[in-house]
C-alpha cells in the first residue's frame, strides 16, 4: 500500500499526463491546465 505523499504524487502525474494529452489533442501552440471536468470514465 502506498502512503499518502505517494498517492498524491501519482495522481499529480496522473492529472499532468491528462492535461497533456488534452494539450496535444488541440494542436500546436495550446497550453491547457488539469481540469477535474478531463476525466473520462
Amino acid at each position: 500500500m502506498l502512503d499518502v505523499e505517494s498517492q498524491k504524487n501519482e495522481a499529480a502525474i496522473r492529472n499532468a499526463d491528462i492535461a497533456m494529452y488534452h494539450s496535444k489533442n488541440k494542436g500546436k501552440g495550446h497550453i491547457v491546465l488539469y481540469d477535474s471536468s478531463m476525466i473520462c470514465l
